[in-house]
């Protein structure tokens, strides 16, 4: 293995690694908005802030992330000269250069916090005290109706506040 191969696995192990942070913040996007008013109804106010700073920042590492894609597109494709040979490179590519390590570090930093501030929601929901009264709700998942007084619940979850 020479070195053009190292350099090409370490282009690799980059795009997939900044993939894989797009894919978990766009699941952890998709996630708490598909569930949000099914997990937790009305009683999420005070913590929203949280949870909406949390998308902002998850939603610019992915900006992030596909912005560094283009960065180690770009820098793979920007070493070669039209009609030369292979041989023939203006610049090695690096993964070092500032249009890959910015737009990286810049995905980093907003996923981390992105999934910090989606954790803090989620803890302060789960430990809510403030509401607290000791009854329990239930969050029902199917119902059936037999006539207008008779309600039979099948696969019901009781929750404490």
């Amino acid at each position: 293995m020479d070195i053009l191969d190292f350099k090409a696995k370490a282009f690799d192990f980059a795009a997939d690694y900044t993939k894989l942070l797009i894919t978990i913040a766009t699941a952890v996007i998709t996630f708490t908005i598909t569930f949000i008013h099914e997990i937790f109804q009305d009683n999420f106010k005070s913590y929203r802030g949280f949870l909406i700073t949390g998308w902002i920042f998850l939603f610019l590492s992915v900006f992030f992330g596909i912005w560094r894609l283009m960065a180690l597109t770009g820098s793979l494709n920007r070493g070669q000269i039209p009609g030369s040979p292979p041989s023939s490179l203006v610049a090695e590519p690096s993964l070092s250069t500032f249009n890959i390590r910015i737009p990286g570090l810049f995905q980093i930093g907003f996923f981390l916090v992105g999934i910090v501030l989606a954790g803090i929601f989620s803890y302060c929901r789960i430990s809510n005290k403030e509401a607290d009264n000791g009854s329990t709700n239930a969050l029902v998942s199917k119902e059936t109706i037999i006539s207008k007084d008779t309600v039979i619940r099948i696969d019901t979850f009781y929750l404490k506040k």
